[in-house]
């Protein structure tokens, strides 16, 4: 297994899990080849999809995936994204790097293998269809640059490939809630459309090459290449961190990567996760009393929403109770949730640190944002009483009225 890297605090975090694996073997490695897997997709990132100096993190990202893949079974519980995430990013390196058609092949088999699995989060499951609908397009288009007369004979073959892509973007747009899925996928659509409507015309009672249907697809091409760069940069996060089983959390987008959606677009479908209205009064009625936990596949798209709206120059102080929230609601998760420490320690340190800055912004941010603050401290408090967040968020509330 080749490595990547070194120099930096992240790669002694790297070389830090490599030795922890020396010390493991068999099944035991899982946890710590998904740890090592996820922080190389993260550097991998960082480095910016598509570059030299990335590659390297992502090909030991798909070896040590590969692994853990290899330690698990159908019907256990990671099974599925497991095999998702190793589809992704195999998928990734075909596409961003001149992979090999076995790279391709082998995406869209573990990829499909996954997505029937009703267990699969729903942000997993979109950016798996996502990415299965642009490897058999991949495919579709080298038939498409072939012999002509290869063209004639296989052209059902083909065409099945595209007609299951569109069958995936049209699932992504009917399905997803990420803004970046569902422009994606409509972007997408287009190209898969006009190159089914080409390979139709080579099929049983076809008349062969469709010109028109030609000029169609090439100029679907075309304005793809546009529309898809508005939001590339919002597109290759979600994929990459959600595709990956990248857990998210502050800080993860850098400021000079394109932008996601504006905060405001965040907030609305952080919100809509979680109840109708502004996601601070939906907080508060979700943080109870009664106290109730969302599905896990809703809790990761609130922490990747949260992230992400994190990251934008026009964030308010008082979003830091979003991604406290968040982050707090994945710490009550069981298992399968991949936080460092098995009782999801990490995610709960994130969150009183997020709700102590979120602090700052009471209690000029509404009644809503003082209920929320006041709540969700007294849940961490339960879990930690020496923390004493309660106190802490009620002094900094009176500091300020008094001030």
């Amino acid at each position: 297994m080749t490595t990547a890297g070194s120099g930096s605090a992240a790669d002694e975090k790297a070389a830090a899990l490599r030795t922890r694996l020396t010390r493991l073997s068999g099944p035991a490695r899982t946890r710590a080849l998904l740890e090592l897997g996820s922080h190389l997709a993260d550097r991998y990132w960082r480095e910016r999809p598509g570059s030299a100096s990335g590659l390297p993190f992502l090909n030991e990202a798909v070896d040590v995936v590969e692994e853990a893949h290899g330690y698990l079974s159908p019907g256990d519980t990671l099974w599925s994204q497991v095999g998702s995430q190793l589809g992704w990013l195999i998928g990734t390196r075909h596409m961003a790097h001149g992979g090999t058609d076995i790279d391709r092949d082998r995406g869209i088999d573990l990829l499909e293998e996954s997505l029937p699995d009703t267990a699969l989060p729903a942000t997993l499951r979109n950016s798996g269809r996502i990415m299965v609908g642009q490897l058999l397009l991949g495919r579709a288009t080298r038939g498409l640059q072939g012999d002509p007369s290869l063209l004639r004979r296989s052209a059902a073959v083909f065409l099945a490939d595209a007609d299951r892509a569109v069958e995936c973007f049209n699932e992504v747009e009917a399905t997803a809630t990420n803004p970046a899925l569902v422009d994606a996928a409509r972007t997408l659509l287009k190209v898969a459309q006009a190159m089914r409507t080409f390979l139709a015309s080579f099929g049983a009672g076809g008349s062969g090459f469709d010109f028109n249907a030609l000029v169609q697809m090439t100029t679907a091409l075309q304005s793809v290449q546009g529309e898809h760069a508005a939001h590339r940069g919002a597109i290759a996060q979600m994929l990459i961190y959600e595709g990956s089983g990248h857990r998210s959390g502050p800080g993860d987008r850098r400021k000079d990567q394109a932008a996601p959606p504006a905060a405001e677009t965040l907030r609305a479908a952080f919100g809509d996760r979680i109840g109708e209205g502004e996601p601070l009064p939906a907080l508060a009625r979700l943080l109870g009393p009664p106290f109730r936990v969302p599905a896990v596949d809703v809790v990761d798209e609130l922490v990747a929403l949260a992230v992400t709206l994190d990251g934008e120059q026009d964030a308010r102080p008082v979003d830091q109770l979003l991604l406290a929230a968040a982050l707090f609601l994945r710490s009550r998760i069981d298992s399968g949730g991949w936080t460092v420490d098995d009782d999801g320690g990490d995610d709960r340190a994130a969150a009183s640190t997020a709700l102590l800055a979120a602090a700052e912004a009471l209690p000029e941010a509404g009644t809503a944002a003082v209920v929320v603050a006041l709540r969700l401290a007294a849940l961490l408090d339960q879990k930690n009483p020496t923390e004493e967040l309660s106190a802490k968020i009620t002094a900094t509330i009176l500091d300020r009225l008094e001030g």
